[in-house]
């Protein structure tokens, strides 16, 4: 289970957070738990992001870890912090 306390958005850290168990249901309500305590709600649609973690590479064969780690370097619109989610990551 992930537990987090949110910190101010300018505080320059990047943070990872691993959701992993068995019952999917209780997976996705902690990153939801997560982006709500992190992103602005005003700006959600363009400051969180699912990634399919299954799909290794996109039409372009970007593999998912550029994809992420691109979507995590963009700034937040809002004032909270952009959320990057990647789903169903086997490795």
């Amino acid at each position: 289970s992930a537990t987090a306390r949110a910190a101010p958005p300018t505080d320059g850290i990047v943070r990872v957070y691993l959701v992993t168990g068995s019952e999917p249901g209780k997976k996705t309500a902690e990153v939801n738990a997560l982006v709500k305590q992190f992103a602005d709600p005003a700006f959600a649609d363009f400051d969180v992001e699912t990634l399919d973690g299954g799909a290794p590479k996109n039409d372009r064969a970007v593999p998912i870890s550029e994809r992420a780690l691109s979507s995590v370097a963009m700034v937040p619109m809002g004032s909270g912090r952009r959320v990057v989610v990647v789903r169903d990551t086997q490795h």
